[in-house]
């Protein structure tokens, strides 16, 4: 998580336009309260959902970056 809130702090807010998307990743890197006893079992998955996400846009943005590339050449 530690990885994943330096991503989303460093990410270019205009190339990802997604308010809802960024709102969750918010919620899954930082909003994890201690004290709910009741949601404990929730937390690895929550915390690995939001890992993959966080890779998958990154991924996602670099083969967006291709392609515009790729289309600019022809």
């Amino acid at each position: 998580m530690i990885r994943c809130s330096e991503e989303f702090w460093l990410q270019d807010n205009e190339r990802v336009r997604d308010p809802v998307f960024r709102r969750l990743l918010m919620m899954g890197i930082f909003n994890w309260d201690k004290t709910d006893a009741k949601l404990n079992q929730t937390k690895p998955t929550m915390r690995f959902a939001t890992a993959m996400s966080s890779r998958l846009m990154s991924r996602i943005l670099e083969g967006e970056d291709q392609v515009q590339f790729l289309a600019c050449r022809f």
